[in-house]
């Protein structure tokens, strides 16, 4: 079963975090995002057909997200 939230035809799936590509995973373990613990992800997809992961992250009580594209590099 697959969710999409319909925002400005954009959507945004729920991808579980083991189902993450390889690039992404990686980038995740690497320096200094390792130190944050993921906690969801999604798969955004914009109108103009461009994606990326939006990853959900948690270091102690603060938590945060990041954009990653499919080859695992940081969008700022």
């Amino acid at each position: 079963v697959v969710v999409a939230v319909q925002q400005d035809s954009t959507t945004k799936a729920p991808v579980e975090l083991k189902d993450l590509p390889e690039a992404v995973t990686k980038t995740l373990q690497s320096d200094p995002v390792k130190a944050w613990i993921p906690t969801a992800a999604f798969l955004v997809t914009n109108a103009d057909k461009t994606s990326y992961y939006l990853i959900n992250v948690k270091k102690e009580q603060e938590t945060g997200s990041l954009k990653i594209d499919k080859d695992g590099k940081i969008i700022e």
